[in-house]
């Protein structure tokens, strides 16, 4: 990868990781006295925030997957915190819709 396709890659992750940040601050900041019919989880509503929906989880974490290789390669131990914790939030989230039977996850 050459120094600037890196130098690219870690705005576009920084430019994530900062819409990460915000949504996070702004789901910390409602306080919410009923709740909604369907409740978004957090993760769909963070893509929401990224004008995306479910349909872009793909995208969405092979993007969080390259800004975390990303900031590995610069160095930015914050940055490689927030993807791997937004990477994890999404696995869960897709575990979660898909279930331990069909996961294939055994639960005791």
């Amino acid at each position: 990868m050459t120094k600037k396709a890196l130098a690219d890659e870690l705005n576009r992750a920084r430019a994530t990781q900062a819409a990460v940040r915000e949504q996070l601050a702004n789901l910390q900041a409602v306080k919410s006295g009923t709740a909604p019919s369907r409740p978004l989880s957090a993760v769909l509503q963070a893509v929401a925030i990224l004008g995306k929906d479910e349909s872009d989880l793909q995208e969405t974490i092979h993007d969080l997957i390259v800004a975390h290789q990303a900031a590995v390669a610069a160095g930015d131990d914050d940055g490689q915190h927030a993807f791997a914790r937004a990477l994890m939030l999404i696995g869960r989230h897709l575990a979660a819709q898909i279930g331990p039977k069909a996961s294939g996850i055994v639960l005791n």
